[in-house]
């Protein structure tokens, strides 16, 4: 399981608002296909399907989404749904003849439903290696609390109009576990590790840390100010804490910076001076570089040789409102000073 916050650029540059909930079949692992069951006494009030001509080793691969409420102000959804098996839910869908629609190689269409079902009763499969689809998305949002349009730099980025608008608002996320008993809630929360199974995040809060903008200096979600796509994340950026611990700090690259590969980089930031300096202690315009880059915060915090020999460079401009970031000088920072070249640039 991954927590809330995870970064896999470039397909989702910025921390995703829901957690991974990953299946392993080594037996027939192109094969897998796990239970979904309802979380809780909920009601699933819509259903959307996206369909792929091609997705990976699949043709015509039609993906799920079910969205569900839970009381007045409480919402979830699951990503990433392989297939309905709730009797309401495929009567439903039969029923409604919901076809995808658009154009290129992801169609969608989606419709709403009242379907309730009772807590621990399955309701769907998710999982399926040979198209790419290695487990379920979930996410919640608690419309009731006062997070929201406080918590970014740019709120009119992430919060979307005044009422309940829907999965992809991200302001008010919350964890499911924050809203069941301490038992279950512990029995859950140790399972978070990255993929190299080499730590589990023990910070605060457990679930993860969503709400990481920090207005007015370099740290937070930032994006391409010669791309202003909103739905693909691939062209923009995330600076700040990594999911899985608070001592290491990402470079979440999406597609944007030239001779700089989308992927993270992770590394361990320095309170003082111009190399690996976090991003939440930058306010000025000087030119910081970056080096000593690792696949994994487990590697970086046991200080295991690190797996990239590039540098970073970047630059707070305009107010802390502009970024520019560029390739820096080769496999290490040296003292300095760096100039920017072919930088691409960034906006809240």
């Amino acid at each position: 399981m991954s927590p809330i916050a995870d970064l896999t650029p470039p397909d989702h540059v910025f921390p995703a608002p829901h957690m991974y909930f990953y299946t392993k079949n080594d037996a027939t692992p192109n094969d897998i296909e796990a239970p979904v069951y309802a979380p809780g006494n909920i009601v699933v009030t819509s259903i959307a399907l996206r369909n792929y001509g091609v997705l990976n080793d699949k043709t015509n691969y039609t993906d799920y989404t079910l969205s569900f409420g839970v009381c007045d102000g409480l919402e979830g959804y699951f990503h990433h749904v392989r297939s309905l098996t709730h009797p309401d839910l495929t009567q439903a869908l039969r029923a409604q003849g919901c076809t995808p629609m658009g154009p290129g190689n992801e169609k969608f269409c989606s419709f709403p439903v009242r379907v309730p079902i009772a807590a621990g009763v399955q309701m769907a499969t998710t999982g399926d290696r040979a198209a790419g689809v290695s487990g379920l998305d979930m996410g919640m949002r608690d419309y009731r609390l006062a997070t929201g349009r406080s918590a970014f730099a740019n709120a009119e980025r992430w919060c979307k109009g005044t009422g309940p608008p829907g999965i992809f608002e991200h302001c008010y996320t919350v964890c499911l576990f924050d809203y069941v008993s301490a038992v279950e809630r512990d029995r859950y929360l140790g399972l978070f590790t990255d993929f190299s199974r080499s730590m589990v995040r023990t910070d605060q809060p457990r679930c993860g840390d969503f709400y990481t903008d920090r207005a007015g200096t370099a740290q937070g979600r930032w994006y391409s100010a010669a791309n202003a796509e909103q739905f693909s994340e691939a062209p923009h950026l995330y600076i700040g804490p990594s999911a899985l611990s608070g001592s290491v700090y990402a470079f979440s690259m999406g597609t944007s910076v030239t001779n700089v590969r989308a992927r993270q980089y992770l590394f361990i930031p320095q309170a003082s001076g111009l190399v690996n300096r976090r991003f939440d202690t930058i306010t000025d315009g000087q030119v910081y570089c970056y080096e000593r880059f690792y696949d994994y915060a487990g590697d970086a915090l046991a200080n295991r040789t690190p797996a990239s020999g590039i540098t970073i460079l970047a630059q707070l401009t305009n107010n802390g409102q502009r970024l520019a970031i560029s390739a820096g000088p080769g496999g290490a920072c040296g003292s300095g000073p760096w100039t920017m070249a072919n930088a691409a640039t960034f906006e809240r």
